[in-house]
């Protein structure tokens, strides 16, 4: 920051006014000291005219005195010239009446010499020449008056008072030093002026300089204030923003970045800056060449995006970012700005609604297949019964038409779970006690586990009744025992939990076919092998199995997809290789008319 430099008040004083200032103030300083050491001066001419029986010359004393202290006290309201007038009056006549009565032994030529070069100082060089000229008049007037004898020569007068030889050395003398004493006040006069007129014209420039340095410091200030609120605005946005934004160098080393990219990167700030992002550890090896490829374009002056990016945050989640980069010179210096955003929930989100569509798209094919087959199975089945009843059974054909029929079975069985998956099955549904129906079927499902298997029910309390098909939940509960029982192999534990649950909005978000409300909650899980997210991703898929040829119709899982869509309801899985799987099945619960009308009412 500059610092400010003080306003210079330049007052124009022009070089005249400043010289009659110092004449001013020259004449006030004899004025009072004319008045100060006058009075004893006065005090001794009075005695010594006195004792000369010189009384006009006391009377004159007196009145010159006065005169000047009157002077002195109305300087002030007096104009210059008058006050000078009187002061150098005053020394004149003084100068004169001394050389009148004492001759050479008085002061007057030397009074004479000094109102001279007061007049030159104080009134100029023509009022110099003209005192000196007055002054140089009264010496011959009054050295012709001497000798001629107009003037008595008093005792106490030197010899050469009456001598002409001496009167016109005298005023020779007075010739030499008056011109010498005007000549040298009035070049320094005029020295003076023109030095003032130079340091009033160097004043003056520096005035102008000062003006226009002001208003260039003015302006600055406005852009430095500007430039500050600017920079101010940007780092609030910046800072603020909930998009990670960061500033790298060519290079990509990182210069600065706000509170999100610090979230995002899970890097404190101060960790990151420095470190160059292609070997801070965020970029997975698969993504370093388009990151390389990002950062050749902005070298080359292109802004880039948008590109999705794959990040590594420092505990080891990988997430995915929407970024865009633009390179700009940032203090004349070339800088790469990057806006990055988590797109992670996106792609998640978009998944599921791919796979929802995906499962409703293969739902209606299969649906409308299955409807066409089944009614031709039916025909199938119907007439390989009737042509059986009039067969011999240890005839050939009748064991052909038995397989026939059992075929047909078969395919008719796979019919009925291709409707079930797309919720075109026939259902009887029914209010009912979803612990009840589960302890009931649960008896037969035990046999089928094998004593392998530690197949545990642990029922909620106070469940809310549901409205489903017992033959469904069982189907559902056939399968995924099912499922359970080959993922844990030899040995293991398969726990079946009831209980109630209410989703909010937020919670609903979390899961495409989710939505708001009360639900009861099935869920059936193990402690198995697990699943990986390429076979989650297929689960419910229609023939999708990881199991042999001929030990699954890959039918189960799509199934129970089926009947919980059915119903209303949605189905979630959580599985980790290694750690078993949970599926948790959400059953909307039943109100009764009462309980609706209480639900209605205000």
């Amino acid at each position: 920051m500059i610092p400010k430099i003080p306003d210079i008040q330049m007052t124009q004083i022009h070089p005249l006014d400043s010289l009659s200032a110092m004449r001013a103030r020259l004449l006030k300083g004899m004025l009072i000291a004319i008045s100060i050491l006058g009075l004893p001066a006065l005090i001794i001419a009075c005695l010594e005219a006195v004792a000369l029986n010189q009384i006009g010359g006391v009377m004159l004393y007196i009145v010159l005195y006065f005169l000047a202290v009157a002077a002195t006290l109305a300087f002030n309201r007096l104009p210059f010239v008058f006050s000078a007038c009187v002061m150098l009056g005053c020394l004149y006549v003084i100068s004169l009446f001394n050389l009148m009565h004492f001759s050479f032994s008085g002061a007057g030529i030397e009074i004479f010499l000094t109102i001279t070069v007061l007049a030159t100082v104080l009134l100029g060089i023509r009022s110099g020449l003209f005192v000196g000229g007055l002054c140089l008049v009264s010496l011959i007037t009054a050295g012709l008056c001497f000798v001629y004898g107009m003037f008595p020569i008093t005792p106490g007068m030197p010899a050469t008072t009456g001598h002409l030889v001496s009167w016109i050395t005298a005023a020779g003398v007075f010739i030499l030093l008056a011109g010498t004493s005007i000549l040298g006040a009035g070049m320094l006069q005029e020295h003076l002026i023109r030095s003032a007129e130079t340091v009033h014209s160097q004043a003056e420039a520096l005035a102008r300089a000062n003006e226009k340095l002001s208003e260039e410091m003015l302006q600055r200030s406005e852009v430095e204030a500007k430039l500050k609120q600017s920079e101010f605005q940007f780092r609030t946005l910046f800072e603020v923003a909930p998009d990670a934004m960061y500033l790298t160098d060519l290079e990509g080393s990182f210069i600065d970045g706000n509170q999100a990219a610090e979230t995002l990167m899970g890097i404190s700030r101060k960790t990151f800056i420095g470190k160059n992002l292609l070997t801070l550890g965020i970029l997975p090896p698969d993504e370093m060449p388009k990151a390389r490829d990002l950062l050749g374009n902005n070298i080359q002056g292109k802004s880039t995006g948008p590109d999705e990016i794959s990040l590594v945050t420092k505990n080891g989640k990988t997430v995915v970012v929407e970024i865009r980069t633009c390179p700009f010179h940032m203090n004349d210096r070339p800088v790469i700005l990057g806006i990055a955003r988590d797109v992670s929930e996106r792609k998640r989100l978009e998944a599921r609604i791919n796979q929802a569509r995906k499962m409703e798209s293969v739902g209606n094919l299969a649906g409308g297949v299955a409807h066409d087959f089944n009614n031709m199975l039916s025909v199938i089945i119907g007439n390989a019964e009737l042509a059986m009843d009039q067969t011999d059974p240890n005839d050939f054909s009748h064991h052909c038409l038995q397989e026939i029929l059992t075929a047909a079975q078969h395919s008719a069985a796979v019919t009925s779970q291709l409707l079930a998956f797309a919720r075109k099955q026939t259902a009887a549904p029914a209010v009912l006690d979803l612990n009840q129906t589960v302890e009931t079927m649960l008896r037969l499902h035990r046999r089928l586990m094998g004593e392998e298997i530690d197949l545990v029910y642990k029922p909620g309390k106070n469940i809310w009744p549901v409205k489903m098909d017992p033959s469904q939940i069982d189907q559902i509960l056939a399968n995924l025992c099912v499922n359970a029982r080959d993922a844990v192999s030899d040995t293991g534990k398969i726990i079946i939990e009831t209980g109630t649950i209410t989703i909010d909005h937020a919670n609903s978000a979390e899961h495409t076919d989710a939505f708001p409300g009360d639900f009861v909650l099935l869920s059936i899980s193990d402690n198995g092998c697990g699943m990986d997210k390429q076979t989650l991703d297929n689960l419910f898929e229609p023939f999708f199995t990881t199991k042999g040829v001929g030990q699954s119709t890959g039918m189960g899982l799509a199934m129970v997809y089926g009947i919980v869509r059915q119903n209303n309801g949605f189905i979630t899985v959580d599985s980790t290789p290694g750690s078993g799987t949970t599926f948790n099945i959400f059953i909307p619960r039943h109100l009764s008319k009462a309980e609706l009308s209480t639900i209605v009412s205000p």
